[in-house]
């Protein structure tokens, strides 16, 4: 009987070309078909992984950004009277400082666009003028002297401009190592972190021939954070000859601004 099924079977097919006639073998050539289907999905999907590889490869090529070194050459024969030639070093070497607060914490240049919540101490500003230079060598405090909480701050440049000596030109540090330069500290003396500001005595090292162009090039420049234990701070700049130092104009000698991230305590 099976024998003679299967020639049935046969007949049926030759006769009238029927496949349904041999019984399943049509379900069996379809889900064969879809396997194939799947197979060939299957290595679509691999494709795209591949693709996805290639895409991730090329993304990372773009993630190396390089610094551009703004350092500036100092010139020691255009310092003020007294000073000696210093090497160059980066302004790392002085945003912890030295002095009785350069443990007090760490300092970093950080983007001052940062969203925290902050509490505001107010702006800084040395009132030294014409005719009492000498005030720039003596701290100007936050906060009117008055103990700072700790935390995380943040100090950025506001406005203003100085000359180290009436034959040079327009800037706010004469020295990138911080030999002659603004500072934060408890008191004078205190170079505890280095203010925000261009770097330069002349125009030939960074600095700017007129005051304006100077004010310009300092406020588009970071702010700096720093963590700081507490207690008073101020701002104060080094020198070895004050009295030929040349105020800015209409006043304007450099200011800061201090704010304490994470808002007031």
């Amino acid at each position: 009987m099976e024998r003679t099924g299967r020639i049935a079977c046969l007949l049926l097919m030759t006769g009238i070309g029927v496949a349904a006639a041999c019984g399943g073998d049509s379900e069996d050539v379809s889900a064969s078909g879809d396997a194939g289907s799947d197979a060939g999905d299957s290595g679509a999907t691999q494709d795209s992984g591949s693709d996805a590889d290639a895409a991730s490869d090329a993304g990372g090529d773009d993630s190396g950004t390089s610094d551009a070194d703004s350092s500036t050459s100092s010139d020691a024969g255009a310092q003020d009277a007294g000073d000696t030639s210093l090497p160059d070093s980066s302004m790392d070497d002085v945003d912890a400082g030295e002095g009785s607060m350069g443990d007090a914490g760490s300092s970093s240049v950080m983007d001052a666009g940062d969203d925290d919540e902050t509490c505001d101490f107010g702006e800084a500003q040395n009132l030294a003028t014409t005719d009492t230079l000498d005030l720039f060598g003596q701290i100007v405090f936050y906060n009117d002297g008055d103990d700072l909480p700790e935390g995380r701050y943040r100090v950025t440049y506001i406005d203003g401009c100085m000359k180290y000596a009436g034959t040079q030109d327009w800037t706010i540090h004469a020295y990138e190592d911080g030999s002659i330069a603004w500072f934060l500290g408890a008191e004078s003396g205190d170079r505890f972190v280095m203010l925000p500001g261009t770097v330069g005595y002349a125009v030939s090292n960074g600095a700017h021939a007129e005051f304006e162009d100077c004010v310009e090039a300092n406020l588009p420049l970071d702010a700096i954070e720093f963590d700081f234990e507490g207690g008073p701070l101020g701002i104060w700049l080094a020198d070895s000859n004050y009295p030929d130092n040349v105020a800015g104009e209409d006043g304007r000698n450099p200011i800061w601004q201090l704010e304490r991230l994470g808002g007031c305590e």
